[in-house]
This record gives C-alpha cells, structure tokens and sequence, in this order.
C-alpha cells in the first residue's frame, strides 16, 4: 500500500536515497564496465591518518566554501537553500531533522563521492592528467547542483577534495571531509534557523 509523503523532510530523504543508489551504481557500472572488474579505482585506504584529515579538510572546506559564499552573497544576494525553505515551510520535529542529517551529511557524501572523487576523477586523470581531471571534476560536481550563484564555492570545495583524495589516494578522505563539510554547513543552518547562539 503506497502512502504519501508527510512532509518535505522525508520527500528529500527518499530522493537523496535514490540518487544516491544511481550514483554508486554508476561509479561501480563503471568501473567493472571499463575495467572488467567492481573495484573502483580510487581505493578506500580506511586508516586513522585519513580519517583525521579528512575531517581537518571538512573544516578547511567549509571556512572556504562559507568566506566565498559570504563575499559573493555581498554582490548577488543568495537565494535561500532548499534545507532552509523546508525549515521555514515546516514545523519540523527531530525525525524530521535526523531524515535531513542522514540525506546531507551520510547520504549525499558517500554517493557524490564515490562518483566524483572514487571514479571519475581518476578516469580522467588517466586521460587528461591531474589538473584537468580536477578541473573537470570539479566543474561536473558544481554543476551538478544547479546552483549558479553556489557553483565557485562548491568548484573550490570540490577542487581541495579531489586534490586531497589523489595525494592521499584515498577515498575515504574525500567522503569523511565531505561529511564534516556537510555537517558543519548543516549545523549552522539548524542554529540559525532555530535562533541559537554560539
């Protein structure tokens, strides 16, 4: 029996399911398409020196990406993000808010990453070499948020991961300060929205 959505919270956390589901079947598609083989070719390399850096570039991603945001927002006014009209257009209880977490911060990191940073970066870096492949990346990730007034900080913040991950060749550093972005970003809307203080 199908029920309708209750609330714009839960129709984001099921669209970002999905995506994310296309995009890791098309980062694994991919690969086993062009390599005879589901391994991606950017390998994960879990270890504690990676995760710590992954976070420390979260950190450095997010000052980047809310400096640019705020010098450009001092040009062209930003429309609000979509996170924030679902605040404002709805009374949103925890559930609501951990769907929105699980979908920007879990979800959205783990996908966007495996397609951008574990397969097509190094694709392309075969292809094109590593300042092409960056750029190329970068662009594709930014554009693919359709966001014209957000595409210089989400290029820069997709350039400092890609570049990351290659020195690093791994891609758990790009998902976990990915994630540390999202979160730090995340946070900040939910105090601003709720009228907290730091």
């Amino acid at each position: 029996m199908f029920t309708s959505f209750n609330s714009m919270a839960e129709i984001m956390f099921y669209q970002s399911i999905i995506v994310a589901v296309f995009f890791i079947t098309l980062a694994y598609g991919g690969t086993l398409w062009i390599h005879k083989k589901a391994r991606l070719p950017l390998r994960w390399n879990f270890n504690r020196t990676n995760l710590v850096e992954g976070a420390a570039l979260g950190v450095k991603v997010f000052l980047w990406v809310l400096l640019i945001g705020a010098l450009i927002n001092l040009i062209f006014p930003i429309a609000p993000h979509l996170i924030e009209n679902i605040f404002r257009g709805e009374l949103l209880s925890l559930y609501h808010i951990l769907l929105i977490a699980i979908s920007v911060v879990v979800l959205a990191p783990l996908a966007e990453e495996i397609l951008f940073r574990g397969f097509l970066l190094p694709i392309l870096k075969i292809r094109w070499g590593t300042q092409w492949a960056l750029h190329g990346t970068s662009f594709l990730f930014a554009s693919l948020h359709l966001d014209p007034f957000r595409f210089l900080p989400l290029y820069v913040a997709a350039y400092l991961i890609g570049q990351e991950a290659l020195k690093r060749n791994s891609l758990i550093v790009a998902v976990i300060a990915h994630a540390v972005w999202n979160l730090s970003s995340f946070t900040l809307l939910l105090l601003y929205m709720r009228g907290g203080a730091f």
